[in-house]
């Protein structure tokens, strides 16, 4: 529970947001969207799966997935997935694995016609850079604001709230339509990030912790 957490001084519930604004400031640099797109992701070892699936995935979608029209998908419910970066495959093969269509999504014409949105984890200023003035984040924002069913996972949280603290200077777009104030990198910057053995599994992986945002404040609807 978020009460039994011990709340790091730059980010505090009874903070006032305007103050939380100032204190959670951060001037991160961010490369160009060349850069962002070249970035190589690398998860549980499977580079070489993601590799062979970045041509079709730059094509707008992969092998299997459902054409743009969603009338062709079988009965299967189509998911929209934010496919700009971040962990976009493992969200689609988790819906593949649920028996629901998937559509990755780069561009505001590919929104229409979704029956759910998924952002994914990933770098929410990263995604709000590559996506400036190319319409794609107010298509989601009216799409979720008609009610299209939409579900964040740490970056996606981050895009869906309604109000953010700690954003890059100068601001970050956000999609909204969630109801509560998050604060990004609520554990740290992600340059603290880490990865530790776990005691009593000799064999097992290392486990990952990664700076995750936090919810400070929910509102009635949330």
């Amino acid at each position: 529970r978020w009460s039994r957490l011990e709340s790091p001084s730059h980010c505090t519930s009874s903070t006032s947001t305007a103050a939380l604004k100032d204190r959670c400031n951060i001037s991160t640099t961010v490369g160009s969207r060349s850069e962002v797109n070249n970035a190589v992701s690398a998860t549980d070892g499977n580079t070489t799966i993601m590799a062979e699936a970045a041509p079709h995935r730059i094509a707008g979608r992969r092998p299997g997935d459902a054409p743009h029209d969603e009338k062709a998908t079988d009965g299967k419910p189509l998911i929209g997935v934010l496919a700009l970066q971040g962990s976009v495959e493992e969200h689609i093969d988790v819906l593949h694995k649920l028996g629901a269509a998937t559509r990755e999504i780069r561009v505001k014409e590919e929104v229409a016609g979704v029956d759910g949105l998924i952002f994914p984890g990933g770098e929410s200023t990263a995604m709000a850079i590559m996506t400036e003035g190319d319409g794609l984040f107010p298509a989601l924002r009216e799409a979720v604001g008609n009610g299209v069913p939409a579900y964040g996972t740490c970056a996606g949280l981050i895009l869906l709230a309604d109000d953010c603290v700690g954003q890059k200077a100068g601001g970050q777009a956000l999609v909204g339509g969630l109801d509560c104030t998050v604060c990004r990198n609520y554990f740290g910057a992600q340059v603290s990030s880490f990865e530790l053995p776990l005691e009593g599994f000799p064999d097992a992986a290392p486990a990952v912790f990664i700076r995750a945002p936090a919810i400070l404040k929910r509102g009635p609807t949330c």
